[in-house]
């Protein structure tokens, strides 16, 4: 099959490198064939970073029935005369050590002194999908503090930075592109550079490769669905504008609540009937209501049971009904998020 190609990036020369692809289309592979390639050259090694401790752990615990690969599978055919393997959060060429792995808060509190040869850093499937997980709090601090930790004083020129994902609903109101207000390119070009040419960002599509894929047992299955758009044509799903409407001047607040460190304003607006979540909200306000434990914080209330609070059942009946609205896709996306916890449980 024809699959993904970092030449084009690395062309670029540009130290931090987002590359969001199709499910499948072997942006892994070619960040693990370039650190490979980069030690075997010129002895420089890699941090490979994922968001919790369980993520970790399954790159290890090959054989398993969970994971029955090892890291390196894919590659060995590509470096027959070496020897690579995966043990105890390290990644060895012939016995040597070229790799290590860390959650992302573990590598945040690391000392550059220890990892002076670490030249990449490879951060994979850093989008979350829908329904699995949760962002850190204060994750683009978290991605920074990472960043100053591992490569220090080193210039632009002597780092590699990979964040790889795939295209899903959210990605553009994740911690990363809000942290440093990304966009993802579309129409021809499939790159665009921000932060004064610091930040490459990728939203990569191969023609070919989809026309393959689609004649797969998988691209058969999901023909008409709307796992072929996510999955086949790399499209974000859920970019639709229902239910996004700026409030009125007629709304009331009504009360707040914080989930993922962000508050979110719940206005009722009864000349319209209808209920607006907003950005804005009163914080002198005493009803303003963490989600999750780690939202907690002085003079805010810990939801335990949505149905113990009036505010909270009257906004839960009125989205039930279609009568709830978002000033924009963010405030829509992570506040269904909240809305399901609730319906759901």
């Amino acid at each position: 099959m024809h699959f993904y190609s970092l030449d084009k990036v690395i062309s670029y020369n540009i130290p931090v490198n987002i590359i969001i692809t199709e499910r499948g289309y072997g942006k892994s592979f070619a960040v693990k064939e370039y650190v490979i390639n980069k030690y075997l050259k010129k002895h420089e090694s890699f941090m490979y970073i994922r968001r919790y401790e369980n993520e970790i752990k399954s790159v290890f615990e090959h054989g398993s029935p969970d994971n029955p690969k090892d890291f390196f599978d894919d590659l060995k055919d590509k470096f027959p005369d070496h020897n690579l393997k995966t043990k105890n959060k390290k990644f060895y060429i012939d016995d040597q050590v070229f790799g290590y792995a860390k959650r992302m808060t573990e590598a945040q509190d690391l000392k550059s002194s220890s990892y002076q040869n670490v030249t990449t850093i490879i951060i994979d499937e850093y989008p979350i999908e829908k329904g699995r997980r949760y962002y850190l709090p204060n994750e683009g601090m978290i991605l920074l503090g990472m960043f100053d930790s591992i490569i220090r004083n080193k210039s632009a020129s002597e780092v590699k930075i990979f964040i790889l994902g795939n295209a899903v609903e959210g990605l553009e109101y994740s911690p990363l592109f809000m942290f440093f207000d990304l966009k993802l390119p579309y129409g021809k070009k499939d790159i665009k550079l921000f932060k004064e040419n610091t930040i490459l960002l990728q939203y990569a599509t191969d023609s070919e490769f989809r026309k393959e894929r689609e004649q797969t047992l998988i691209g058969k299955l999901a023909k008409g669905t709307p796992y072929e758009h996510y999955a086949m044509q790399n499209q974000i799903l859920d970019k639709n504008n229902d239910f996004i409407e700026k409030k009125k001047g007629s709304s009331s607040f009504s009360f707040a609540f914080i989930y993922q460190n962000e508050f979110y304003g719940v206005w009722n607006d009864y000349k319209e009937s209808k209920i607006y979540i907003s950005s804005d909200y009163d914080p002198s306000s005493p009803y303003i209501y963490a989600v999750t434990t780690k939202d907690f914080r002085p003079n805010t209330l810990l939801i335990k049971s949505a149905s113990k609070y009036r505010h909270w059942k009257f906004l839960l009946d009125n989205y039930k009904q279609g009568l709830v609205y978002f000033e924009n896709q963010k405030i829509k996306k992570y506040s269904q998020d909240v809305f399901r916890m609730f319906l759901t449980s």
